[in-house]
């Protein structure tokens, strides 16, 4: 049945042409796919100069907070 099918070589040729296209508009839309979806979950980072001093922070609403003891934070940081 297959080289009934296919015995004219201009559709073979022509439904090798379309197969192809299809496969590489399928890999195409795949890849973009894919990248727009890592875009999406990455994470935006903020980032600010290092200064030295006091860190300070604020806390409202309702309970009770408890400290935790104070932590030395020298540590080296590579740039």
């Amino acid at each position: 049945m297959f080289s009934k099918l296919f015995a004219n070589k201009k559709i073979l040729w022509i439904t090798v042409a379309v197969i192809s296209l299809l496969a590489v508009g399928g890999l195409y839309a795949f890849r973009n796919s894919q990248a727009d979806s890592d875009s999406a979950d990455a994470p935006t980072m903020q980032t600010a100069k290092i200064r030295q001093g006091d860190l300070t922070l604020y806390a409202s609403g309702t309970g009770t907070l408890i400290p935790v003891p104070c932590k030395n934070l020298n540590r080296s940081i590579l740039l």
